[in-house]
């Protein structure tokens, strides 16, 4: 995860696309024959993106994680990832956290709280929020690679 965003800052963007790329022929090659379904391109969902506006990605991003967590579970590797993986953790978290620290800045003057202590709680609240997506990325990454390690070693 790390060298992905470390090289998507230093490539400008690309190298993240070279590894969303790899990662949507890597699920095909490796779980295509045992469940019959076909996972589009990376490049091809980032090009109907525009023209559903922002739906079809969330849809994409759910059928991948789906199957990548179907197919750990099929090669009995003991790590846990779904779908339900990327919605908490990538979508419900950050929400949750906006929630709350919009709660806590409207909230909370009004028992008569330090602002500084108010305003600490949010930053607090906001950098917590701001950590659930690279928890998703850190889980996709890391299922990825077991999932490939085990398809190299047993087919």
């Amino acid at each position: 995860m790390w060298k992905m965003i470390l090289l998507g800052i230093v490539t400008l963007g690309i190298y993240p696309l070279v590894i969303w790329s790899k990662i949507s022929m890597e699920i095909n090659v490796v779980a295509s024959r045992y469940d019959g379904e076909w996972t589009m391109h990376y490049m091809c969902m980032a090009l109907l993106a525009p023209l559903t506006l922002m739906i079809y990605p969330l849809v994409w991003i759910h059928g991948l994680c789906r199957r990548t967590g179907d197919e750990l579970i099929r090669r009995k590797i003991n790590y846990k990832f779904s779908a339900a993986t990327f919605w908490l953790w990538n979508l419900l978290y950050p929400l949750l956290g906006i929630l709350i620290t919009a709660v806590l800045i409207f909230l909370l003057p009004t028992f008569d709280l330090s602002l500084t202590i108010v305003y600490i709680a949010a930053a607090v609240t906001s950098v917590i929020s701001f950590i659930g997506p690279f928890v998703y990325l850190h889980k996709h990454m890391k299922a990825m690679n077991l999932m490939n390690a085990h398809y190299n070693e047993h087919g």
